[in-house]
């Protein structure tokens, strides 16, 4: 949705974060992601999340980890046999090889400095600043596949392109 008035525009979007963590090491991964889940109550809360700050909103709103959030382990790296002193004989992923995604649905409000003078012969771009909230040489935003999925021609406003860039 988009109000030219309010200078903003609303997004029902997803955010896909992927990262590397070299001090986990997991137990007995499954090729299925969905067996890789972490819960909530759990293991979500003893693991490094990375978190980003929406910068253009009213309340400078952050990525979350709630009920909503999915945070799972897929696995691409070779196993390890546990050490013969372990009861339990399992197979051990390192972090390193095999990396932590999180998922969420957000719905939110954007500010966009819409410059109407030469309307409607002009082109707006309306952008969602993210801020990596940890060092640069910890974790990267890095540019993956990119999907619109909403309608292009809307009643007054057509949608024409979209892309990420590091600024």
């Amino acid at each position: 949705r988009i109000v030219e008035i309010d200078l903003t525009f609303s997004l029902k979007f997803f955010l896909y974060m992927e990262w590397f963590d070299p001090r986990v090491t997991w137990r007995n991964l499954r090729p299925d992601i969905d067996l890789n889940v972490l819960t909530r109550a759990g293991d979500m809360e003893l693991i490094f999340i990375p978190t980003f700050t929406f910068l253009n909103t009213d309340s400078v709103a952050r990525s979350v980890v709630d009920e909503k959030t999915f945070v799972f382990c897929e696995l691409r790296g070779n196993a390890s046999k546990s050490p013969s002193h372990e009861l339990e004989e399992a197979a051990l992923y390192p972090g390193l090889e095999n990396p932590m995604v999180y998922w969420r649905s957000y719905h939110q409000e954007f500010h966009c400095d819409f410059d109407l003078h030469y309307y409607p012969f002009d082109h707006q771009a309306c952008t969602i600043e993210m801020w990596n909230d940890y060092p640069a040489s910890s974790i990267e935003l890095v540019a993956g596949d990119m999907k619109y999925s909403g309608p292009l021609s809307m009643m007054t406003f057509e949608v024409t392109g979209w892309s990420m860039a590091k600024t």
